[in-house]
């Protein structure tokens, strides 16, 4: 199956991608990935891939914090948005416009992590497939890929639901409308985004966009990266180690090993 021109998903959403994620505690994940290093990884993680990187916020923190870190993405307003964060805190990431699915940057990392339900946008199985291929060929031996994603059981239990938020930006209100659509055939949500920026009554900006995003099960999880070479270590909550994911627990994390 041949691949379809690298499209970003990102395009109108992007130039307000950071306003809407303002509040998400990247701090608290870093930690979380860290924790996870430290747990999982057979030896010191120095080097990360950031697959699917955004505007950058993941690996931005990860820089602070002494990790060598090169970014990935399609979005060429986000890599910009990452850029910037980089120069600004004065940090040596790498932050790159490429295609998660066949970028080949011809050196290997300790650890490859997609944040953020990178892997929600990889659609199709070959999508899928190639993101990890993508990952194991940029893993040095026994490297740990770590990615969180949605748990199939729980979307289904719980089902999507419209979703109005409200973000202000000096006197101006920025209102997100999110319109949900579940199909459970081929395991994917079409989040319809209706964005207004309004000031007083004037609307100064408004845009529409659709996003379509995976949501995945264990066992698919688990031969999709068996047939990559990778070995399952964990699936869990989203933020917990502790325990199995239920139908309460919309994200969850999985991690894995290259054997």
């Amino acid at each position: 199956m041949s691949l379809k021109p690298p499209v970003s998903k990102y395009r109108r959403y992007a130039d307000y991608y950071d306003l809407f994620y303002k509040k998400k505690n990247y701090q608290k994940e870093v930690a979380f990935l860290e924790k996870i290093f430290n747990k999982y990884s057979k030896s010191p993680v120095i080097s990360i891939l950031d697959l699917g990187c955004g505007s950058g916020n993941h690996s931005v923190v990860l820089a602070k914090r002494g990790y060598e870190v090169v970014g990935v993405d399609l979005s060429s307003k986000l890599i910009r948005l990452a850029q910037k964060k980089a120069k600004k805190y004065k940090l040596k990431v790498n932050f790159l416009k490429g295609d998660i699915r066949n970028v080949d940057l011809g050196r290997k990392f300790d650890a490859a992590i997609a944040m953020f339900n990178v892997v929600g946008y990889q659609v199709r199985n070959e999508d899928f497939k190639r993101m990890i291929k993508t990952a194991n060929k940029h893993l040095k031996k026994e490297g740990l890929f770590v990615f969180d994603c949605w748990f199939g059981p729980a979307v289904l239990f719980q089902r999507p639901e419209n979703w109005l938020k409200i973000f202000k930006e000096n006197r101006e209100r920025i209102i997100k409308f999110t319109q949900p659509t579940l199909d459970k055939k081929n395991k994917v949500v079409s989040l319809k985004y209706r964005v207004f920026r309004i000031l007083g009554k004037k609307i100064l900006d408004e845009f529409e966009e659709q996003h379509v995003l995976r949501f995945f099960f264990p066992k698919e999880i688990k031969q999709f990266l068996k047939n990559e070479n990778f070995k399952v270590l964990k699936i869990a909550p989203f933020l917990d180690l502790n325990k199995a994911p239920t139908v309460d627990d919309w994200n969850i994390i999985v991690i894995s090993r290259k054997v």
